[in-house]
């Protein structure tokens, strides 16, 4: 397995056995016996976390969560690969769906969890993937300063999940979420008049008061973040707080 390992670490652009093979420096090593290990070999969510528990400091640090879509367009013989939207392709290609939990302190990236979506098999919808992960990681002891998060996983149930917990979140919100200064009278969020680098209180439908500011890219792209932790009012240390997220995009390619 370290191996298999270490090959996928070192190699940039051919991941086959036959490839391993060649570069095993195992003499006589065929690429039949790769496909065998692969084939023999069960990895779960949990191993994962076996590697990867030495490596988290649980008491502080950040919960980013994320999903991407392996690419297994040229795979004919797949059970997990079914046709899914891509965003980096625009269009739908065979692929496998992971959604993915990453702890970070802001230096360290560590995959602490994962959950393959499929959910014709389990019945589960990406959401519930991450409110699962999220569970599992309060029972192994993590308490989050911020779990972090796009517009997708944004979800009211999904905040409410993260502050039963007694944790804070820091989430993307589409454009059309709406909110309201004085509750009750609400409107998009892109029509809140929010000026550059300014954080407004709020009321967040269905959920209740929040913090939202504007971000806005050098190309012009508008963001919105939203925040539970009332107290973080100032727009640098918040967009600092959620720039970590940005590594699990890395992550998933």
């Amino acid at each position: 397995m370290e191996l298999y390992t270490r090959f996928l670490i070192g190699n940039r652009n051919r991941y086959s056995g036959v490839e391993l093979s060649k570069v095993s420096g195992i003499p006589d090593m065929a690429h039949d016996a790769v496909n065998r290990f692969l084939a023999g070999t069960k990895r779960t969510p949990a191993q994962l976390w076996q590697y990867a528990r030495s490596m988290v400091r649980r008491e502080t640090g950040y919960l980013v969560c994320d999903d991407t879509l392996l690419d297994k367009r040229y795979s004919r013989k797949n059970e997990l690969a079914k046709k899914q939207y891509s965003g980096n392709e625009h269009g739908l290609i065979n692929g496998i769906c992971l959604v993915n939990l990453l702890w970070t302190d802001g230096e360290e990236y560590v995959p602490v969890d994962y959950r393959i979506y499929r959910k014709e098999d389990d019945g589960l919808t990406k959401n519930d993937h991450f409110r699962n992960m999220l569970d599992t990681a309060e029972k192994r002891g993590l308490a989050p300063e911020y779990v972090l998060t796009d517009s997708w996983y944004s979800g009211v149930g999904n905040l409410k999940a993260v502050t039963r917990k007694d944790w804070h979140f820091i989430c993307m919100l589409k454009s059309n979420r709406l909110v309201s200064v004085e509750k009750g009278s609400y409107l998009p969020i892109a029509d809140l008049p929010l000026a550059d680098r300014q954080v407004s209180r709020v009321w967040l439908k269905e959920f209740g008061p929040v913090l939202v500011c504007k971000l806005v890219a050098t190309n012009g792209d508008i963001a919105y973040l939203a925040t539970d932790d009332l107290m973080k009012t100032d727009y640098d240390t918040l967009s600092d707080h959620f720039s970590h997220r940005w590594m699990i995009e890395e992550f998933g390619i």
